[in-house]
């Protein structure tokens, strides 16, 4: 499914099944729940936008601070955690960021973030749900 934002500040949510996600312009929240698939973010911009994540149950998820790079693990309260890894995963020739998604049951879904380098990411651009 296509997901898109406008050039407002969206509030996005994926679907259960694979999506891209065009955020489009402002400051922007993409939400990803239980059972998400593998998702694609075109146009992450890491100076503004923010990733939700809400996959093992409880409100009050939020993921430890830390240090992103690749190989980088963050763990909420509940148990869910958030791997990074760097690679040009879409074969466009741009680094990108796969996020691997757990919670206490194992893998959640993916999320790609396209032409996202991993260490521009920061601990603030992730929440829980």
């Amino acid at each position: 499914m296509n997901i898109n934002g406008t050039n407002k500040n969206d509030f996005l949510v994926s679907s259960s099944g694979d999506d891209f996600i065009s955020s489009g312009k402002g400051h922007d929240q993409i939400w990803f729940r239980d059972g998400f698939g593998t998702d694609h973010v075109t146009d992450f911009n890491a100076a503004a936008d923010r990733i939700g994540v809400d996959v093992a149950g409880g409100y009050s998820d939020i993921f430890s601070l830390g240090d992103i790079y690749d190989g980088a693990v963050l763990t909420s309260f509940s148990g869910a955690s958030l791997e990074f890894h760097s690679g040009d995963f879409n074969n466009d020739g741009s680094l990108d960021t796969q996020i691997l998604v757990y919670d206490q049951s194992g893998l959640q879904g993916t999320i790609y973030l396209d032409g996202v380098q991993v260490d521009t990411l920061q601990d603030w651009n992730f929440m829980g749900g």
